[in-house]
């Protein structure tokens, strides 16, 4: 029977190296504590697992007719410093796949994450969603109504407003009312309440 000898066993790199995913062959060295001994030197096999990388489709809205340039991606359990960016990290980007067009009108759309190659990590990909909401309408006249004490608001006419898509600086066309014209006017800045209904209710609010 062999004895078991007290002694130091190191990697000859110290272990410092970053090994990439895969089967190596590492140098070792034992240094023994008794001087009855040899240093003996001898190499290992060192398998090395994949790391987890999770890269999710961050949730994300925009307005009818204004598509996103781009979607951004959260990533989580890089090692040794890397990033997204890290040259070597990615062989292939994964990409947004999604229902989500130009045209598309308001509601929800699934953003799938598909594809995507590393050497040193396994992928873990998680979808998001995108919102499309209606545009919020941007008043661009309001011009000061006068009327007198006693009057009710229905008689100052037609609210004055104009509402205007913020991307286009376009006037849009709709109906406008007041929300109480029966409110009697007092002496003073008076400040009553309108509602503007778009002609595209699918686009505008």
């Amino acid at each position: 029977l062999g004895l078991l000898i007290d002694g130091e066993l190191e990697w000859v790199d110290d272990g410092d190296t970053a090994l990439p995913a895969g089967e190596h062959e590492m140098d070792w060295v034992f240094v023994p504590y008794s001087e009855y001994y040899e240093i003996a030197e001898g190499a290992a096999t060192v398998m090395v697992h994949k790391a987890i990388l999770t890269i999710t489709v961050v949730d994300c809205e925009r307005d009818v007719h204004n598509p996103l340039d781009e979607y951004e991606l959260a990533y989580e359990g890089f090692v040794f410093d890397e990033t997204e960016n890290t040259e070597g990290v990615f062989t292939e980007r994964p990409h947004v796949e999604g229902t989500d067009e130009f045209h598309s009108p308001m509601g929800t759309y699934d953003l799938i994450l598909v594809g995507g190659e590393c050497p040193n990590y396994d992928l873990v990909l998680n979808n998001g969603t995108l919102t499309v909401n209606r545009i919020k309408l941007v008043i661009v006249e309001n011009p000061t109504l006068y009327g007198v004490r006693g009057m009710r608001v229905s008689e100052l006419g037609e609210p004055p407003a104009v509402l205007a898509d913020p991307y286009t600086d376009e006037i849009v066309e709709g109906g406008i009312s007041w929300l109480s014209p029966r409110t009697t006017l007092y002496v003073g800045e008076c400040d009553p309440s309108w509602r503007f209904t778009p002609d595209k209710l699918r686009h505008y609010f």
